[in-house]
């Protein structure tokens, strides 16, 4: 008489070759089932799992570069996955120029009546120069008359106003010559009278500023 097979015994499920999902790839499983008197494998099924995705850290500053006066500067905003550590993203960020501070200048160059002079301002930060012209002055005139050439008993002079702070002069005017003071008559070349011939002299008139002779005049006696 044939006895009939008793038939397999399903016993738990076992998980077997199991590979852990990452961040970007799905991981799997296999379900497995055996017999538990014979242990025979009675069925195997393979299960996939999902990837788990990234987890994204806070934001990171990379590649920093320093503002100046004149150049703006950047720097990344970088985050990075918590577990796996992959890059997820970089924006790049640009930042204005800072701008120079300028001090409040000196004059290196004084302007005179007629022309500009020169104000130069330092950046105290970089050192940067940078200048502004500085209005002339225009002239700063006496009120008075400063003679130039004084006049003379026979020759005219000369007067002008004068610039206080430079050469220049302006109203030039004629100053009229003095003329001549005259003096008292001086005898001069007296030759004395003898019983046969008269004598002679000279009236001599000269000028008493500048010893001119003004006038002579030959007398007999």
């Amino acid at each position: 008489t044939t006895i009939p097979a008793k038939g397999h015994v399903k016993g738990k499920v076992k998980i077997e070759n199991a590979t852990e999902a990452t961040c970007e790839e799905g991981g799997n499983y296999d379900e497995v089932v055996y017999c538990t008197v014979c242990n025979k494998e009675l069925s195997r099924t393979t299960v996939k799992t999902e990837a788990k995705g990234h987890v994204k850290g806070e934001v990171k500053i990379e590649n920093a570069t320093e503002s100046t006066c004149e150049k703006g500067g950047s720097y990344d905003e970088v985050i990075y996955c918590t577990v796996c550590n992959k890059e997820l993203s970089r924006t790049t960020v640009k930042t204005e120029a800072k701008g120079h501070k300028w001090n409040e200048g000196k004059i290196t160059t004084e302007p005179t009546c007629t022309e500009e002079g020169v104000k130069t301002f330092q950046c105290m930060v970089c050192g940067k120069t940078k200048t502004e012209a500085v209005a002339a002055l225009d002239h700063n005139w006496n009120e008075d008359f400063t003679v130039d050439k004084e006049s003379t008993c026979e020759e005219t002079g000369l007067k002008s106003i004068h610039c206080k702070r430079c050469d220049e002069k302006k109203d030039e005017t004629t100053i009229p010559a003095k003329g001549h003071v005259k003096g008292k008559v001086k005898i001069e070349n007296a030759t004395e009278a003898t019983c046969e011939v008269g004598g002679t002299y000279d009236e001599v008139i000269y000028c008493t500023v500048c010893n001119k002779e003004l006038s002579r005049t030959t007398v007999k006696t």
